[in-house]
């Protein structure tokens, strides 16, 4: 991965693969419910995620080989990662990435990056990420480049103390019908218990949990959150607890957004 004055490290959604950000495909309901535009080059998600995507800084190289995709660092950090090889900057990797990411994959990877310490390899975490970091980062870039811009704007929506994507796309969803804006996984002790909640309003003890495959697939999860449950419960939250197709069936979302509607009054606006 070196050569003479050449450094080359894995970029794009590759190396969001070896981040462990949550890129992934954006179902067709999406876009249209968050009233994001598609991204100009989603359809080649697939297809970009194949193909090994390097970027060079130093002394520029030659390549003769196919299927491989090479481009220009900006000379950010880059990290020791898996197999002998560099991973490039997050931000710089979100940067490439960024016309295959739908806004909301953007916007969860960066709620990750500020909420949890990245590892690549030999379990070193790299430093800690915040909104000031990555916005000194996103200066290296030019700021009229369309990739940056929508980084920037998934930054300006992001948060931190968000621990899966699926919590991202909850907030969102709620933020879109006009709902006010939740904490994040918010610490309660309940009877001494140390517990977090998905999406809090304190103010209206409301609260909703989303449950994703670990809790069903695994014994202990699905016992320990329906204790975790009922004790919220019973200390005055009142918790509507969600799954996937409570996302994206219409039916049942209407069920849960009308909850929030009643306990924290009308939404300021709808799509």
């Amino acid at each position: 991965m070196r050569t003479g004055g050449n450094q080359l490290r894995v970029t794009g959604l590759n190396a969001l693969e070896l981040l462990d950000l949550p890129i992934g495909e954006t179902q067709s309901w999406v876009n249209p419910l968050l009233g994001h535009r598609a991204p100009e080059r989603g359809l080649e998600f697939e297809t970009a995620k194949l193909t090994p995507h390097l970027s060079w800084h130093g002394t520029r190289i030659r390549t003769f080989a196919g299927q491989l995709r090479i481009t220009k660092s900006r000379g950010l950090n880059r990290y020791y990662g898996p197999w002998g090889c560099f991973v490039a900057h997050p931000v710089e990797a979100l940067v490439v990435a960024a016309p295959c990411l739908s806004m909301w994959r953007l916007i969860a990877c960066i709620d990750a990056l500020l909420s949890r310490r990245i590892v690549v390899d030999e379990e070193v975490p790299l430093q800690e990420f915040t909104a000031d970091v990555i916005d000194d980062a996103l200066d290296l870039f030019p700021p009229s480049s369309p990739s940056v811009r929508r980084v920037r704007a998934a930054l300006r929506a992001a948060y931190d103390q968000v621990w899966s994507p699926n919590e991202t796309l909850t907030r969102l969803i709620a933020l879109r019908h006009g709902l006010p804006p939740p904490r994040t996984n918010y610490h309660v002790i309940p009877r001494g218990r140390h517990f977090y909640i998905d999406l809090a309003w304190p103010d209206s003890m409301t609260a909703i949990e989303y449950n994703g495959e670990v809790h069903y697939t695994k014994r202990s999860h699905y016992e320990d959150e329906n204790y975790r449950i009922q004790l919220l419960r019973e200390s005055g939250w009142d918790v509507h607890v969600l799954v996937w197709r409570d996302l994206w069936d219409p039916e049942r979302r209407r069920t849960w957004l009308d909850f929030l509607a009643r306990k924290l009054g009308p939404p300021t606006g709808t799509i």
